[in-house]
């Protein structure tokens, strides 16, 4: 079976385009959510400016939690749907946006290459290595050197 490439193309042209449908119909069902939750929480008079500010400050810092819940509260709530199509419809986005969020929070590369630093440190100990160190010939101090062995002669200098 040959896969014919101009058909390959096709497809990922679809998806793409795909994808920036539900992209954009997140936002917007996220902004009527956001819209609909400040309407009933007390904030009637600038609910449409705020839920457009609070939109844009999701997608610019890329934040979509607030998003997200917009978007089920905006598909069970303002479109009327029913609360199960609403979470299969809101849960990709949560399962993209949990891993991230957890690797972002807690950095478990930098965790393992302290730890890794910890110990070579511990193994340079072990292992009797000298210390190495960038002493040049001209900061050697040129002349003649006496040794004490005498502890009255130590006294004296």
């Amino acid at each position: 079976m040959k896969i014919n490439p101009k058909n390959l193309l096709k497809a990922g042209i679809f998806f793409i385009f795909l994808l920036i449908v539900i992209i954009i119909f997140h936002v917007v069902v996220g902004f009527l959510g956001i819209n609909y939750l400040l309407k009933n929480s007390g904030f009637q008079d600038f609910s449409v400016l705020l839920s457009i500010f609070l939109s844009l400050l999701c997608v610019y810092f890329k934040i979509f939690l607030p998003l997200s819940i917009g978007t089920f509260f905006g598909i069970v709530y303002v479109l009327e749907w029913h609360w199960t199509l609403a979470i299969l419809i809101t849960m990709p986005g949560l399962f993209f946006l949990v891993p991230k969020k957890l690797n972002s929070t807690f950095n478990f590369n930098t965790f393992y290459r302290s730890n890794e630093s910890n110990r070579n440190y511990s193994n340079f100990n072990r292992d009797n290595e000298s210390v190495k160190t960038n002493v040049k010939n001209s900061e050697i101090i040129d002349g003649e050197y006496k040794v004490i062995n005498d502890e009255n002669e130590k006294d004296k200098f």
